[in-house]
């Protein structure tokens, strides 16, 4: 799940063109944390990212195991949540 900005091939052009390398994350990043409700945006963002490059870190497919987090989620009881964390999931059988 590449994004268009994020590819050598614009970066490149963009840098040709402007003469400077584009800053990626700057104001975003910047706010992530801020209380203000109208960032909490951000935090789940950053949240969602968290969970994605911890997936790939512990050899997942995030999109398998976002789905399957989220499919079992609400069924899960409060005490085996901790089993959805990326580095002690493991895929129900016939799911993935």
């Amino acid at each position: 799940m590449q994004r268009l900005w994020t590819t050598p091939k614009y970066v490149g052009h963009v840098t040709e063109m402007t003469g400077h390398v584009p800053e990626f994350g700057g104001h975003d990043a910047e706010t992530a944390g801020h209380d203000d409700p109208k960032y909490a945006a951000g935090k789940r963002a950053a949240a969602i990212m968290s969970l994605v490059h911890s997936a790939k870190l512990n050899g997942h497919d995030p999109y398998a195991y976002l789905r399957d987090v989220l499919e079992r989620l609400p069924t899960q009881s409060a005490s085996r949540v901790e089993e959805l964390l990326p580095h002690r999931w493991q895929p129900q059988a016939g799911t993935v």
